[in-house]
């Protein structure tokens, strides 16, 4: 036995997801002006973590709906080579307000 052997393998365990480590396209570039994303694990009571490719920051969350839908995706027809486009859904398009990344709606309710 050798001193490597009490530590864990760095290889990604076989209970992980495949879809981390994928590249995402953005819908709203990351702070420092980067569009691609890396699907990260999950954290707490979210489902995964966008990793920005560029400087490798904490972009958004992804959802579970977004997280279970690529995931069925690549089960079906493998990894994609390119990275996969995430749009964001038009009720939460506020750029006319000068407002990013929040729902309208209970802003237009009022």
């Amino acid at each position: 036995m050798v001193q490597l052997d009490f530590f864990e393998s760095a290889s990604r365990p076989s209970s992980s997801p495949p879809i981390i480590g994928l590249k995402v396209r953005l819908p709203q570039p990351c702070r420092c002006g980067g569009n691609i994303a890396f699907i990260g694990s999950s954290s707490g009571p979210h489902e995964h973590r966008l990793e920005c490719e560029r400087c490798g920051t904490w972009c958004r969350w992804l959802g579970r709906a977004e997280a279970d839908f690529i995931q069925s995706i690549t089960e079906k027809f493998g990894a994609p080579n390119t990275p996969i486009v995430l749009r964001d859904d038009p009720a939460r398009d506020c750029s006319w307000l000068g407002i990013r990344g929040y729902s309208c709606l209970p802003l237009l309710r009022q």
